[in-house]
């Protein structure tokens, strides 16, 4: 949770769960994404909110002797008075020995709607991080979490981006492509306690993100803003059949192939994102 943990508990978490032959042995590949936000001090209460969440979890042993465990965790909640938000999504995997693939997605979804006043100011503070993590033991496995975190002001009068603020990660053992970055608009301030940390390169990497910050922003006419935040958490754990010494020489070959992406499309003025990449 980082500093998120100073924070009071907001939800209580719905967990979807899939098991397959867990015994104690040494963990062979493992993979977690997380992600937490919350915002206060709203300038006034919302007229309308909204909080969804949703978890998908897929285990498969291709192996009579695969051990896996995959976890997904999300919540999300909009209070009206006093007005605060917040939601948590995490998703994880644990994959041990024998041959197994195991996938985790994880989301979390608010909405306020605020009917702004002319001639006044719409302001708020928010707190966010990222933490993506993997490891595996051989070269027989991979590991892969990913993570985006996003909230945009929406005017929806004319259904237009008003300001923005987006965190993306994504961590892939072995190989590369691994990134931890963050883009906003001008009306986003983050504070100087903003930072990343990461590592990248191994059989154990990982990329986390702590956001402090606050929005402001003056409008001269009545404007009824929505303000949509949404965060979606995925990993995937792996190992593909290794023949062994005395195998035949008609060798099993398998592969696993991964691609996602991203993109999120606004208009709205736009720094130039701060970013970390291997």
């Amino acid at each position: 949770m980082g500093f998120l943990k100073q924070v009071p508990l907001l939800f209580t978490p719905c967990l979807a769960v899939s098991m397959v032959t867990i015994l104690p042995s040494k963990a062979a590949t493992f993979a977690s994404s997380e992600g937490n936000f919350l915002f206060t001090e709203f300038s006034q209460s919302p007229s309308t909110v909204f909080a969804s969440f949703d978890g998908d979890v897929s285990a498969i042993a291709i192996s009579e002797s695969a051990k896996l465990f995959t976890e997904a965790n999300p919540d999300a909640i909009f209070i009206v008075d006093p007005p605060v938000a917040s939601n948590s999504s995490s998703s994880f995997a644990l994959g041990e020995t024998g041959d197994y693939l195991g996938t985790v997605e994880s989301e979390a979804t608010i909405r306020g709607v605020f009917d702004i006043t002319a001639g006044t100011d719409f302001k708020f503070n928010f707190f966010g991080d990222l933490t993506l993590e993997t490891s595996i033991d051989n070269g027989g496995e991979s590991a892969r979490a990913s993570g985006d975190i996003f909230f945009t002001l929406i005017d929806t009068s004319n259904d237009t981006t008003v300001d923005f603020l987006s965190l993306v990660g994504n961590v892939n053992t072995p190989g590369g492509n691994d990134f931890i970055a963050y883009d906003k608009s001008e009306n986003v301030a983050l504070s100087n306690a903003t930072n990343t940390d990461f590592n990248f390169g191994g059989n154990q990497e990982f990329a986390e993100a702590d956001i402090i910050g606050s929005y402001q922003r003056y409008f001269a006419n009545d404007t009824r803003l929505a303000l949509v935040e949404v965060k979606r958490n995925r990993v995937v754990v792996s190992a593909v059949p290794v023949p062994e010494p005395s195998a035949s020489p008609a060798l099993f070959i398998a592969s696993l192939t991964f691609f996602g992406c991203c993109s999120v499309m606004v208009k709205a003025k736009s720094n130039k994102p701060i970013e970390c990449r291997k």
